[in-house]
């Protein structure tokens, strides 16, 4: 059986497209976030910028504990 190339797997193309929508929604919450009268710019750059660095740091934190211990 000929091994599928890993651009043309199902699980690729599933991920690519998540991604996509996740761009796609981001935009349009920035948008409708930055409408007159709802917040600053530089309000919203700050807390995009705070919840940024609490997920990552989140991720690590998860990533860190499954770690086999060595």
């Amino acid at each position: 059986m000929p091994r599928v190339p890993d651009h043309a797997h199902p699980r690729t193309a599933a991920l690519t497209s998540l991604a996509l929508v996740a761009f796609a929604s981001n935009s349009i919450l920035c948008r409708l976030a930055l409408a007159p009268l709802l917040v600053d710019a530089g309000t919203f750059t700050f807390i995009r910028l705070l919840s940024g660095a609490l997920i990552l740091a989140a991720l690590l934190a998860i990533r860190d504990h499954k770690a086999p211990k060595l």
